[in-house]
Order: C-alpha cells, then structure tokens, then sequence
C-alpha cells in the first residue's frame, strides 16, 4: 500500500543563500511511493529483528527523506518518478542488506510529487509565469533572428559583421595601426558586399546616387571647360550671351521687343489688352 507523505526539500540555491541558518531555507513537497520486495531469506526476515517489515519502511522513510531534502521542488517535479524510483531502490536495498534483514527491494514506485495543496496554486502560478517568460525570450530570439537575417541575409553573416565592427573599435581605441584597422574594416566591406539583406540594398543605392552625383558634376565640368575659350576670346559678348538667356527663360510669356535703332530717339506706344485679375477693367493706351 501507499500514503501520502509531506517532505523537506532543498530550497534553489540563490534562495537557500539568502534564507540560511533559516527554517525558510527548506520546502515542502508530498511525495507518494511504494516499496515492492522479495523476501531473499526467511529466517533473517522472521528471526532476524523485531518486525522486518516495520524495519524495511523505516528504511524506505529515511531514504525518502534524505532524497528530497537534497533535491529543491523544481528539480524532484522535473526529474519525474523514473530517476527518483531507480536511486530510492538502490538506497533502499543497500540499506537493508546492510541490517541483513533478508529482503531484495525488487521495485520502487513513484506514484505521485506535487505540491501541497496549499501552495499548489501558487506554484502553478510561478510555472505559468516562467512558461511565459521562456515564450517571450524564444518570441525575442525569432525576432532577433528575422531581423538579422532582414538586415544583412542571415544570422551568420550579421553576427560576423557586429564582431568585425566590434574588433575595428576596439583597435581604434586601443591605437591601432592605420593599416590594421584599415584590414579590418576591409573584412565588414567584404561581408556586407557578399550580403543579401537590406544593408546590400541600402549600400547599392547609395552607390548608385554617388555615381549620378559625380556624373552630373562631371558633366558639368566639362560643360564649364568648354565655354571657357569663349569667355576667355569675348567676355562682354559671353556675359551678354547668358544674360539674354537668362532673360528668354525667365520672361518666356512676357511679350517682347527688339530694337535696332537707339532707344533715344523712338517713341514706344502699346494697347496692353490684358485685364486685371478680379476685375473687368481695361488698362487702355500707354505712351
């Protein structure tokens, strides 16, 4: 037969260091088993000592007890009856061969560990908030990774890239040759050209905008160069050149007029049609 037992366990042992030389420094756990044996030896079991049987599950008590007192309530509920059944045996049959009390302990069974039902609630509590701890560390993990691997292909080539980074630092700070940090910082140019993530494509684009900015000042360059023989062999006549220019693409709807005469001896009349915005006024003649 079987009863329900209440242990002393071992607390975990950041809280046993805090709770020494405490009664606090202990747990309680019921711990249910049963103990199958084989009487090896009759005489010894009838003859040997008062009550064998009454003997055996003292044994069986004792051995239970200082199992779980060396063991915290998270390590007995993990370990399961398969681990705890196998080493009770063995203590169990040692000791009784020792008292030669003529027994061979053939099984031991674990039946049930739990907590007290006063605290179960509250452990189950604890075990729920620590599932959902691990789910949210594994949750940050997969994010982490997706987000490395967004960034430059993979975790690989991301976790390579932040130590090279973290090496051409520290070489800064240390004072490092030139050429070493400039080997280093090689390496990361390397990796992120043989990456595939969004880094690649950021670093691709900011390549292609340098490109069509040095074009487009190159382009320009040689524009500038090749307007200045002109300048140089005409200035009034360049200068007057751009002016005119200038003028055409500023004063594009304005009307216009171009004189071949000396502009003090003509008269300039105009019937200017347009009207004035908001209203319906005629501007008439102007001298």
């Amino acid at each position: 037969g079987h009863e329900e037992i209440d242990f002393l366990t071992a607390r975990e042992r950041s809280q046993a260091a805090d709770e020494a030389d405490s009664f606090g420094a202990f747990g309680l756990i019921r711990f249910v088993f049963s103990v199958d044996y084989h009487v090896m030896d009759v005489c010894r079991f009838r003859y040997g000592v008062d009550d064998a049987e009454q003997v055996l599950r003292g044994l069986a008590m004792r051995e239970a007890t200082l199992y779980t007192a060396e063991r915290d309530v998270d390590s007995l509920l993990q370990r399961g009856g398969g681990d705890a059944a196998k080493d009770l045996r063995k203590a169990i049959n040692d000791a009784a061969t020792q008292l030669a009390l003529g027994v061979e302990v053939i099984t031991v069974n674990i039946r049930g560990v739990h907590p007290l039902p006063k605290v179960a609630d509250a452990f189950e509590e604890v075990i729920k908030a620590e599932q959902e701890g691990k789910g949210t560390v594994l949750s940050a993990r997969i994010s982490a990774d997706s987000l490395l691997s967004t960034v430059a292909g993979s975790k690989a080539t991301a976790e390579a890239l932040m130590g090279t980074f973290a090496q051409a630092q520290q070489l800064q700070e240390q004072g490092a040759p030139a050429e070493q940090i400039a080997s280093v910082e090689q390496t990361a140019i390397d990796l992120l050209d043989r990456s595939r993530g969004q880094a690649k494509v950021r670093i691709n684009e900011a390549r292609a905008d340098r490109w069509a900015a040095e074009n487009a000042g190159h382009g320009r360059l040689i524009e500038l160069q090749g307007k200045l023989p002109a300048f140089r062999a005409a200035p009034r006549l360049y200068a007057l050149q751009d002016k005119l220019k200038v003028l055409s693409e500023t004063l594009k709807d304005a009307p216009k007029w171009i004189l071949g005469v000396d502009r003090r001896f003509v008269e300039i009349r105009y019937q200017d049609e347009r009207r004035v915005v908001g209203g319906g006024a005629t501007l008439g003649s102007q001298n």
